[in-house]
């Protein structure tokens, strides 16, 4: 992966549109099942931080990834029920995050 502290810097940009990565298993992840598999859009960009899960497991040095806060649209969450104009934001690590693709 990319350092985001390096010439690379992060993956996405503001206003860019993402897919959020469904993660099945017992592994952990930083990011609430109810936003995964989810369309969204970032809405800022954070510094690079440690990947937790890394240290939790014992990596001595955990990779550094950008964070995003990505704003969902709450009906994209929870259907048709949920009030027009209500949204979520989810701060998630980039690894979580897929680009959209034009269909």
């Amino acid at each position: 992966m990319t350092d985001p502290d390096g010439p690379g810097g992060p993956r996405f940009e503001v206003g860019s549109r993402v897919l959020t990565k469904v993660i099945s298993g017992p592994e952990h992840c930083r990011i609430p099942r109810y936003a995964q598999g989810r369309v969204g859009t970032i809405e800022r960009t954070y510094q690079a931080m440690e990947v937790p899960e890394q240290r939790a497991v014992g990596v001595a040095k955990p990779e550094r990834e950008p964070v995003y806060t990505v704003r969902f649209d709450a009906r994209e969450l929870w259907g048709d029920s949920v009030e027009p104009g209500c949204s979520i934001r989810v701060d998630a690590w980039e690894r979580y995050l897929r680009p959209m693709t034009a269909d």
